[in-house]
């Protein structure tokens, strides 16, 4: 993948969720294993890894013939395994032939993998074998975890923090929802279509709010997927070009990061990207981008006060220029949105120079109504089967309450209930809330609660960590690894292990802007 071994072993390591890790293939060489011997030479350089991390307890999920290769590469000795799939795994040629006549039902739920077999009775867990069928992901993990729990008498275990399964749950804590959350982003149905018809009826816009209106998961889990939806319906109907949403979060490279970007989303539907990336401009890259795809490219820059903070006067001017030229072309439809912080919203009036229109088309995003509110709380938890008491859900709504409501308060109070429910609870109640002290108490403590979770020894270089990245502009700005590590005093072990439990904290997270994290 585009991380390096070294990273991926920091974050195994780690990690106290549940990883998913899937080997084969090279990103950057484009190469996809297909043939068993394709397949063990593409594992043989990260055969260490393999052998060290698969002699802890291992969950086998979704195994296919063609992952027989990588089975060789996992160590006989070490915890034991569990093995959930769809077939139960049989190592006798003559008894897959008895039961196929005898009952021929059978067949579907077992299969002839002898080399399966030898590994779970080498691992001690030949009894460890779940046919499942396709289920709800986060679920089957969390009561699978509870169950260990429960029945563990190693402390290292039942005295780790409660499991939480990344993209698995209704609530995202401090993440914004992304396209893949889709599905479970509720309360911000009419804001969705607002900015849909913004984006479609306009070519410059520019969406606004304040600090943890949750600019980015509108964005990101609403107007990108709703992009997506309308380019089907023309497909099957109309015949309007569909669209390229092409979604950047601003930085001291925006521009660059703009056109990298169209470039890769030109790769991702199956055209190649050099006729794009050779352009000099914005213009010319949509230009390129419509010839060669018939789509229409949506430029979404995100985070936008960035642009202020990061850029020079130079660099700014440069970039209004070329913006100025891709929505001014007569023949032209791509289209480009901003996405800033209402308080930013002076400096981008500085550019209206530039870009005359940059003040025209603007939607501001206000906070929750208490609908939206009681939406955002009980939808995502019915979509996972669990289900809050009828008058928590307006204590909680009461408690946040300020001329409006924050969504991301609402995800951190959420998020802690969950939490402190444990994994497989179905209900919420008044009386868990009463005993966490409440939302305000929740919100003071929140990040104090998720800092205690770590050693003590490591708690300090923790929180110089989170200042470091405060900073003073409250932005979400980004900060490279190496600057950051010579902000903190520590030594670099101890500084990669506390950053990789504040990413699994979800309290710091990590970006890859085309290879410098």
């Amino acid at each position: 993948g585009v991380d390096s071994p070294k990273d991926i072993a920091t974050a195994i390591r780690q990690s106290t969720r549940v990883v998913v890790v899937k080997c084969g293939g090279d990103l950057h060489a484009r190469f996809l294993p297909l043939t068993p011997a394709e397949l063990s030479a593409s594992l043989r350089p990260i055969a260490d890894l393999i052998a060290e991390f698969f002699r802890r307890t291992a969950f086998f999920v979704a195994y296919a013939d063609r992952d027989a290769p990588f089975l060789a590469f996992v160590p006989r000795d070490g915890e034991r395994i569990f093995w959930i799939n769809r077939h139960i795994p049989v190592d006798d040629p003559k008894a897959v032939d008895d039961m196929r006549l005898a009952s021929p039902d059978a067949e579907q739920f077992h299969k002839l993998q002898p080399e399966v077999v030898a590994l779970m009775a080498a691992r001690h867990s030949s009894r460890n074998l779940l046919c499942r069928e396709p289920g709800r992901f986060s679920e089957f993990f969390g009561r699978v975890y509870e169950r260990l729990r429960r029945r563990t008498t190693r402390r290292s275990l039942a005295g780790r923090p409660e499991l939480s399964v990344l993209r698995g749950g209704p609530y995202k804590f401090l993440e914004a929802y992304d396209v893949h959350d889709a599905e479970s982003f509720f309360a911000r149905e009419q804001e969705v279509e607002q900015l849909y018809s913004l984006v479609r009826d306009h070519r410059l816009a520019t969406l606004f709010g304040r600090m943890a209106t949750g600019k980015t998961s509108l964005v990101r889990a609403g107007l990108i997927p709703r992009l997506k939806k309308a380019s089907q319906d023309e497909a099957d109907g109309r015949q309007e070009a569909p669209w390229l949403p092409v979604y950047v979060r601003c930085g001291a490279e925006t521009l660059r990061e703009l056109r990298h970007a169209l470039a890769e989303q030109v790769e991702e539907i199956g055209y190649r990207c050099s006729p794009v990336t050779e352009a000099r401009t914005l213009r010319e890259m949509a230009v390129r981008c419509r010839e060669l795809t018939k789509h229409r490219a949506v430029f979404i820059a995100d985070n936008a006060q960035e642009l202020f903070l990061k850029l020079s006067q130079a660099a700014r001017d440069e970039l209004a220029e070329q913006v100025a030229g891709l929505i001014d072309d007569p023949e032209g439809d791509a289209r480009i949105l901003f996405v800033i912080r209402e308080d930013y919203l002076g400096e981008l009036y500085e550019l209206s120079g530039a870009l005359p229109g940059v003040m025209g088309c603007l939607m501001r995003l206000h906070k929750f109504t208490r609908p939206q509110a009681e939406d955002a709380i009980v939808k995502p938890a019915s979509s996972f089967g669990i289900q809050f008491e009828r008058d928590l859900v307006g204590q909680i709504i009461e408690d946040l309450d300020r001329e409006g409501i924050l969504p991301a308060h609402l995800q951190i109070v959420c998020h802690r209930l969950l939490e402190e429910a444990g994994p497989g609870r179905t209900y919420v109640g008044s009386m868990l809330y009463r005993r966490l002290g409440g939302a305000r108490k929740i919100l003071d403590e929140y990040v104090d609660h998720a800092v205690n979770q770590l050693p003590v020894a490591d708690r300090r270089l923790a929180w110089q960590v989170l200042r470091s990245l405060a900073g003073v502009s409250e932005t979400l700005a980004a900060i490279s690894l190496t600057e950051l590590a010579e902000q903190v005093k520590g030594a670099r072990v101890a500084f990669d292990r506390v950053l990789a439990r504040l990413v699994d904290l979800r309290l710091v997270r990590l970006l890859d802007r085309r290879g410098v994290r």
